[in-house]
């Protein structure tokens, strides 16, 4: 079977190759799935450059999620046929993998693609809002992510208010489209006081993003597009009680395992629904890895890159 592999770590079109692999065996407690679609994630990408904090062993097949049908089952919760969500860091840009059924998900029938965008980003922009009550504002930076739409779409259906910032504007009119508020280049005087501020980017712009907070309001870094560490100031933090704490989905994850697959299944459901949608920015079999690999490194990219294997 085909399977997308590096062998050390590096710039993703230097290092990686469609080779062939041995089918693989469906152990007890496992399933052997069909992989129908993995993304190209933004931790797929630090993971194959060695700047992830959970390496897997080398020789390695990226692939943070994916979708499947199984076609094995030696895992009594689960039955051939069924259209799974594969665990975290199952290696899902391959033709087929064999995983511990206890952390696959079946999901109703719907478009593989989607679905197999259900375990980062839909789950993280759920997590951002927890606590957020409706009626009141958040700010985020990047606003016109994966988790920037989906937190725009999951704040409206709360009835919570966003400001999303943007650097190209050229998204503007499709993140109001989605359910955005206020769409802004940058943030700045005239805006809503939030009581949480969504921070992706890092560095200057988690200060940008403070000052649009009220007193004692929140930051929560999730991300740094940036490379930067995330900069807050002493006039935020001491003299507006401004807070600052990261959030990392995979720790979330495995604190409180039980509400992650309920919140798993809640979005599989609100997909299948029409309630949350991912942009698509292109879908690439596994021998097209080199097109797939230069569209997601395209600062012009809109949407999700994914693998259907």
């Amino acid at each position: 079977m085909k399977g997308i592999q590096y062998r050390e770590h590096g710039p993703l079109d230097e290092i990686l190759e469609c080779v062939d692999l041995p089918e693989p065996t469906c152990d007890p407690g496992q399933v052997r799935v069909q992989v129908l679609a993995s993304p190209i994630d933004p931790a797929d990408i630090l993971a194959i450059r060695g700047l992830y904090a959970v390496q897997p062993p080398l020789p390695a097949c990226p692939g943070m999620e994916g979708c499947g049908r199984v076609l094995e089952s030696r895992f009594d919760g689960l039955s051939e046929g069924d259209l799974v969500v594969v665990p975290m860091r199952s290696g899902a840009w391959c033709e087929q993998v064999a995983v511990d059924g206890a952390g696959c998900v079946r999901v109703p029938e719907g478009d593989p693609v989607q679905m197999s965008m259900l375990r980062i980003n839909p789950c993280t922009a759920h997590r951002l809002l927890d606590g957020v009550e409706p009626g009141q504002w958040v700010v985020q930076d990047p606003g016109s992510c994966g988790v920037g739409q989906l937190v725009i779409q999951e704040a409206r259906r709360r009835g919570i208010h966003t400001i999303s910032v943007v650097r190209r504007p050229s998204r503007m009119e499709f993140l109001k489209t989605l359910g955005g508020d206020r769409v802004v280049e940058k943030t700045g005087r005239g805006l809503p006081r939030c009581v949480r501020a969504l921070d992706g980017t890092g560095g200057v712009a988690t200060e940008r993003l403070a000052r649009c907070l009220e007193k004692g309001g929140e930051v929560i870094c999730y991300g740094a597009v940036s490379r930067q560490p995330a900069q807050l100031s002493v006039a935020q933090t001491v003299f507006r009680g401004v807070t600052m704490r990261g959030f990392w989905l995979y720790q979330d994850n495995l604190d409180r395992p039980s509400e992650a697959a309920a919140l798993l299944q809640r979005c599989a459901h609100q997909l299948v629904s029409g309630q949350l949608r991912q942009q698509i920015a292109g879908t690439f079999s596994l021998d097209d890895w080199r097109a797939a690999v230069a569209l997601v490194q395209s600062p012009e990219r809109n949407g999700k890159v994914v693998f259907v294997p």
